[in-house]
Formats: C-alpha cells, structure tokens, sequence
C-alpha cells in the first residue's frame, strides 16, 4: 500500500496469503536529471527480508543489436532489512547498464550497515567525474567510471527477492518503508 502525504511518503508491505505486496512511485514523466546530487532520508522497519530503495533509472538503459545503451540504472541506496525489525540491514550502491538481459554490467560497493528503522540520509553526486555515494555524511563508495549525462528520473520503491518464501498467517503486515524528503540539485544545465 502506498500513501503519499504531504510531508512523506510511505510503502507499507504485507503479506495476503499468497503473496508480498508492495509498491513503487516515481518521477517518471515529470522530471528528470543527467548530473547532479540527490539526498534522500529515509526509514525502513520490516519484520521480513525487503529491499528498499531510492534510484535513478535511465530509459536508455538498454542493449541492442549487440552495443549497450547510453543510460544507466544508479541505486543510490538499497536498504536490505532482516527478518528482525532492530537488527543492521546492509546498504549498498550500485550503478546498472545494458539492460537486464545477457548484456547487464554492474559495479557496486560493498554493504555499510544501518540501523534501517532509524532516519538515514544516503546521497549520490553523479557527474561528468563519476559516482560518489554517501550514507549520513560519509563517504561510502567512489568510482570514476565513464559518466554518460543521459536524464534520470528518481524512484523510490520496497522489493521482495525472487527466493523469498516464507509463509504467515494472511494477512500480515510486514512494516514500512517512509521517505520524508528528496533534496535535487541538478547540475550541468546552467
């Protein structure tokens, strides 16, 4: 379920005896950035292994005829929690291209951890210098790969991984995921 209020976003997710149900808004249609800094605060509290994530994804993020595309899919964060609600959940930054399918790369950082049902702040600055990704303040990942400038548009959303199997009771809730601001300062338009 999805609520969008003015102060905050939230996805809750819940489990309906058959399957996880979540949700995903995005800025898809409305605006769209090829440099510049996004930071986000984010919390996520669930009693069930989810991903949460807050990303930049380009439509010429693609492959075809053999060459990949142009754009990018830039996660600026993905917040996966544990079935246990006070445990750390990993946070990791990644940077997609080629689409999904036999022509996909990917480089990513390694896992910080955060104490996900507390408010964090995770920024990327992406840029003609590359990636640099940030978790409260501090620096986590950098990576100088070749910037391609296509435009963005921002999407925050709660995942569940394909092997997830777990049965409970229907319904269940499984918590929330709240993003109460996006700050953008794009670059390179001026």
């Amino acid at each position: 379920m999805l609520k969008i209020q003015p102060e905050s976003i939230v996805i809750h997710a819940y489990y309906d005896g058959h399957v996880i149900r979540t949700a995903a808004v995005s800025t898809i249609g409305s605006f769209a950035m090829a440099s510049g800094v996004v930071l986000a605060r984010i919390k996520a509290c669930f009693k069930a292994p989810l991903r949460t994530a807050i990303w930049l994804q380009s439509p010429a993020n693609k492959a075809s005829h053999g060459k990949i595309g142009a754009g990018r899919e830039i996660d600026i964060a993905e917040i996966y929690t544990s079935r246990m609600p006070l445990a750390p959940a990993e946070v990791a930054h990644n940077i997609h291209s080629g689409g999904y399918g036999e022509m996909h790369q990917h480089t990513g950082s390694p896992t910080s951890k955060v104490h996900a049902c507390q408010y964090h702040n995770y920024k990327a600055e992406f840029g003609e210098f590359g990636y640099k990704f940030y978790v409260d303040g501090e620096l986590q990942w950098q990576t100088g790969q070749s910037f391609q400038g296509h435009k963005e548009y921002i999407i925050f959303n709660v995942g569940t991984p394909a092997h997830l199997q777990y049965h409970w009771p229907s319904p269940r809730s499984l918590g929330f995921a709240k993003l109460i601001s996006v700050k953008v300062k794009e670059t390179g338009n001026e």
